[in-house]
This record gives structure tokens, sequence and C-alpha cells, in this order.
């Protein structure tokens, strides 16, 4: 849905740090570049849009810090929360 713009997507930056973090412990370095190439179109939010969202969900949920920046994220651009989490 994401890759064929019929949704937008948003996330923190932090999103690309994570799925490098993982990925890098199974792919190599040319096939990491690959990644960015084929990675779907999702909009980056900056820290600075919605930080101060984040250090409210945190305070007042005591969810993780990577958890309050997608919930913030998803309030900021009043979108759907979508996650695999339980």
């Amino acid at each position: 849905m994401v890759a064929s713009h019929l949704v937008e997507a948003y996330a923190p930056k932090l999103l690309m740090i994570e799925v490098f973090g993982v990925l890098a412990r199974h792919l190599s370095k040319e096939d990491l570049d690959l990644v960015i190439t084929f990675f779907p179109p999702i909009r980056l939010v900056p820290e600075e849009v919605f930080y101060d969202e984040a250090v409210k969900i945190a305070r007042n949920t005591g969810s993780r810090a990577a958890d309050a920046y997608y919930i913030a994220v998803a309030s900021t651009v009043n979108g759907i929360l979508l996650t695999n989490d339980k």
C-alpha cells in the first residue's frame, strides 16, 4: 500500500537507524546500500517536530523512548499508529 502510494506513511527518523541496526547484522554493506534503493516511500519526521509530544507521552505512559517517538509522530500527523507490538 505504501509502495504503491495508496497511503501516506510517516515515521520518526529513528526508523532508519532501527532498520539499519538490524540489517547490518545480516547483510553486506553493498546489500545495505540496496535497501535504500528499494525502501518504501515513508516520510521521515524530524525529532524537533514531535519531541515535546514524545516527552509528554513517555511521562504519561511510561513507554519506551522508541515507542513514544512512534506514538508522538502518529499523534502529530493525526494519523493511525500501526504496530506489531502486543
